[in-house]
């Protein structure tokens, strides 16, 4: 490094930037008018906002704007802001560069709830975006000024799609977009799914990779051609700013652009070019940008990836294959919970043939379906691939959960893993070095282990709905619900990163306690992934609650997904209990003898109390009306208190009466609903019995998911947004 005097400079900014970024010190700054828009955001009120466009992007029934140079009007002043996201009802497309004045009720972009959720609000500071607007009351123009080089670059964007569209099959179309222009919305689900399997992810996308083939390809074209290296070096870089622009400007691509021109003035100015120099410039570069890159997926890879290459660029392709692997491991695990067993081996297959594929994805986009013999060779390759990964994806195991390390587990892995480094470079192990292979199984069960001897109860935040996850200190796992009425797709965005975070691979019970949507949605999808296989996540039974009458077409409907799943299928009633290592789970409703014709869902729905030494909860469901009065009556002859009471239906006005609550005494009550939900939910009317039963009050909707982690004498509870926690003792 003595001979790197840049690096190590910024290697020092580097490590400040970290600093402060841990300190809660930006140096980015943001406008001035942010604060105060913050501050008139606390009472929800319409504002009127004037921008340029940035982005339009058109889809059904819909249109998402981005907004640049955004001004807020209000009390007779023009306060700049960032920039704006808004959601139009409406597929009205406007060009870049227009003046749009929009009036609405702005929001804030919220940080993620729940555990293993993505960070939009990350993702979208880093575009400059910090607020969104959702259907405004009104759009109009106020000036008709385009900006023609965002403009013409959206319109090539939307004919080269309807050209591959054109040129290539439906299976193929979509992965030739993503792969070409950076556009994913082509891509379902499955897709996404099926090349995660093998950890091709980042074929489909516009990496560092793509852009060093494709740069250093057009500029040995244009030597070839005998064009001076001034000239040759000046058009390859203009092209390739152009194109890092046209295809989104991804972190990965933007380092391989500022790496690619300072080779490009390296060669022009006669200098030396040195890789690591050039990779610290290019980080420091893009974190004086925005300092939170740090903390982004995309930057991590990137540079991680590109530095361990470095460190192996002596050693085989397997070698630098697995060694490239063992050094994004955490970054993997740590934003992806889950590893791919056979990326190496695939990786060391189809990488080789990317600039083949790029080529001829090229190639036979220009010509078109007059030519099609110059698309085989991409139609083959892809479908080669996706046969592959499917064939993967049948096997009993393709990929291990091994959840979210944490912060010790990484920095010991790091500095064990530049151990074994050391021994294999300086130990002159060079023609014994497979003696230290051994150690890689140990450096990745490093990551893995997550002893667990507690009892840990996580009431997820899914919206209007309810999701609950309990660890039991013998390892297993159960879920208690998962849907929402207020979220899409809630088992791909809220359940499933959330198990996978936790390390969880197989749910030995899963739970529903009645058949409601905002209980069962996120179940049903959930059912529905495991049977196309597009999870690694298991279910061993399912249990609902036993109802005489078995003709609800939805229970119908999820016993039969159950079984095509292969999961066992249990029912419960009252008097039932489960008893897993010292965790018991007693049934207390529904009650067979009470059921109504038609069956109330809620009055039916199972109810749980979970007893762990001197710990206990009782888990209420949608529980109300008769089954709710079955329940005090229940109770009360018991004389049983609880820890923790989940209130039951969202804490509806009418759930959980004074008497119930008088009876089970609870020291914590947690309430799962929505952020401004339409049903008013929790009620005014329920708080102030919460209140007056002095009971602490938790809310999803507030204080994000909620954790409880005892050890059957003394538990913890923690608030997920704000990382703030209290300990209570268990009463005995």
């Amino acid at each position: 490094m003595r001979r790197r005097p840049c690096a190590l400079f910024c290697l020092f900014l580097i490590v400040l930037l970290a600093v402060l970024l841990l300190l809660g010190i930006s140096p980015e700054l943001s406008p001035a008018g942010d604060e105060e828009l913050r501050v008139l955001l606390q009472t929800p009120r319409e504002l009127t906002f004037t921008g340029k466009v940035r982005e339009c992007s058109v889809r059904e029934r819909s249109c998402i704007l981005i907004l640049d140079r955004v001004s807020l009007f209000c009390d007779g002043r023009n306060l700049p802001v960032s920039s704006l996201r808004v959601l139009t009802g409406k597929e009205n497309r406007f060009p870049s560069g227009y003046l749009l004045q929009i009036k609405g009720y702005p929001e804030n972009i919220l940080p993620p709830e729940n555990p293993g959720q993505f960070d939009a609000a990350l993702y979208d500071r880093l575009h400059g975006i910090r607020f969104q607007m959702l259907y405004p009351s009104s759009v109009s123009v106020l000036r008709r000024t385009v900006n023609p080089v965002r403009e013409a670059m959206s319109l090539l964007k939307t004919r080269l799609k309807e050209r591959i569209r054109s040129c290539y099959p439906e299976d193929v179309s979509g992965l030739l977009c993503a792969l070409l222009l950076g556009d994913k919305t082509e891509l379902d689900d499955n897709t996404r799914s099926l090349w995660q399997t093998g950890g091709l992810m980042h074929m489909l996308t516009i990496s560092g990779l793509h852009l060093t083939i494709l740069g250093m390809g057009i500029y040995r074209f244009f030597r070839k051609m005998h064009l001076f290296a001034g000239p040759a070096g000046l058009l390859s870089s203009a092209l390739m700013i152009l194109y890092t622009c046209f295809t989104g400007a991804a972190v990965s691509t933007l380092r391989a652009l500022l790496m690619f021109l300072m080779v490009i003035a390296a060669e022009q100015f006669g200098r030396s070019y040195d890789t690591i120099t050039a990779l610290s410039i290019a980080a420091v570069l893009l974190l004086l940008d925005h300092p939170e890159y740090l903390c982004y997926a995309g930057f991590q890879f990137s540079f991680g990836a590109v530095f361990s290459l470095l460190l192996l660029h002596k050693r085989s392709r397997l070698m630098q294959s697995i060694g490239l692997s063992l050094c994004v491991l955490p970054i993997l695990l740590w934003h992806y919970y889950e590893l791919p067993l056979f990326s190496v081996p695939v990786n060391l297959l189809f990488v080789p043939f990317l600039p083949v594929l790029l080529g001829f994805g090229i190639l036979g986009t220009a010509a078109g379906p007059a030519v099609p013999l110059l698309t085989k060779p991409a139609v083959w390759l892809i479908r080669s691939a996706a046969f592959l990964l499917t064939e993967i994806r049948k096997l009993p195991v393709c990929s291990l959960i091994p959840g979210k390390p944490s912060v010790p587990q990484c920095i010991l892995y790091y500095c064990l893993l530049a151990l074994f480094l050391f021994a294999g470079n300086r130990l002159r192990l060079y023609k014994k070095r497979f003696l230290l292979l051994p150690c890689i199984p140990l450096l990745v069960l490093l990551l893995t282990f997550h002893p667990r001897n507690s009892l840990r109860l996580l009431f997820q935040s899914v919206g209007q709905g309810d999701s609950i996850l309990a660890e039991l200190p013998d390892g297993s796992s159960l879920l208690i619900d998962g849907g929402s009425s207020s979220i899409s797709s809630v088992a791909q965005y809220r359940l499933l990163p959330c198990i996978k975070s936790e390390g969880i691979s197989v749910l030995d019970y899963l739970f529903v306690t009645h058949l409601d949507a905002d209980h069962v949605n996120g179940i049903t999808e959930l059912l529905q992934k495991i049977e196309t296989r597009q999870t690694a996540v298991r279910v061993r039974a399912l249990v609902l609650p036993y109802l005489r009458d078995r003709t609800d077409p939805a229970l119908q409907a999820l016993t039969v997904q159950a079984e095509r799943c292969g999961i066992r299928i249990l029912t419960v009633s009252k008097g039932d209990s489960l008893t897993i290592g010292d965790v018991r789970l007693e049934v207390l409703n529904p009650d067979p003898a009470k059921e109504t014709v038609p069956a109330d869902s809620n009055a039916q729905c199972i109810v749980l109390a979970l007893r762990y030494r001197e710990f206990d909860a009782l888990l209420t469901g949608d529980v109300c009306g008769q089954g709710e009065a079955q329940l005090l009556a229940s109770l009360e002859k018991k004389h049983r208190t609880f820890e923790c009471l989940k209130v039951a239906h969202h804490g509806s006005r009418y759930s959980t009466p004074a008497e119930l609550l008088s009876v089970i005494r609870p020291q914590v009550s947690i309430i799962s609903c929505g952020r401004d939900n339409t049903y008013g939910h929790p009620h005014d009317t329920l708080l102030k019995r919460l209140a007056d039963a002095g009971t602490a009050v938790l809310r999803t909707d507030r204080d994000g998911a909620l954790t409880i982690e005892t050890d059957g004498y003394l538990y913890r509870v923690t608030r997920f947004l704000d990382k703030t926690f209290f300990r209570m003792n268990c009463r005995s």
